[in-house]
């Protein structure tokens, strides 16, 4: 089995940067010994997002996307677990490409062409406070989020890998 997770985000806009940061965080994680058997995981980084998320995704099983969400209902550093089909017509920079195709109408041409994507799609959004701030530092309740969400990511992982959860995921060090 393969999982991609990947972290969607501007390096320089403030908190459009978190789940740049995530994506950080559980591969430090992973590192230090979170590893499930049997289990192929493939931490990525993307500032973009349309086609060129495919280059991430083919021939994966599962895809665990962490972006910044500027859902108004989610306080900055809240986290939400979102259902990929309500997001396809989002409209968001990084979901939508240089030429106007969000990243999930992406994958769904894709495999309509045949290409081998994940079936299953996992979005995890993070609240955000600042997106339009040059800045390469999140505001403090959203730098918070970081480490709660990459845990989040890893008992998404454990899951998917039929398994290992929250308890075996490695404190902080």
């Amino acid at each position: 089995m393969r999982i991609v997770v990947l972290g969607l985000g501007n390096p320089v806009l403030a908190d459009d940067a978190v789940g740049l940061e995530v994506a950080e965080r559980v591969e430090a994680l992973l590192a230090s010994g979170f590893a499930p058997a049997g289990v192929e995981i493939e931490v990525c980084r993307n500032e973009s997002g349309g086609w060129d998320v495919l280059d991430y995704v083919e021939d994966a099983d599962a895809l665990v996307l962490v972006d910044a969400s500027t859902d108004s209902t989610l306080a900055p550093g809240e986290l939400r677990w979102y259902d990929p089909r309500a997001l396809a017509c989002f409209t968001s920079g990084r979901l939508r490409g240089v030429h106007n195709i969000d990243m999930f109408t992406a994958i769904d041409y894709a495999r309509r062409m045949g290409t081998r994507v994940p079936a299953a799609i996992h979005v995890l959004g993070i609240g955000v406070e600042d997106v339009l701030t040059l800045t390469e530092e999140c505001t403090p309740r959203v730098r918070e989020a970081v480490e709660p969400a990459a845990r989040r990511v890893l008992e998404c992982l454990g899951r998917l890998a039929g398994g290992r959860g929250a308890a075996d995921v490695p404190e902080r060090g």
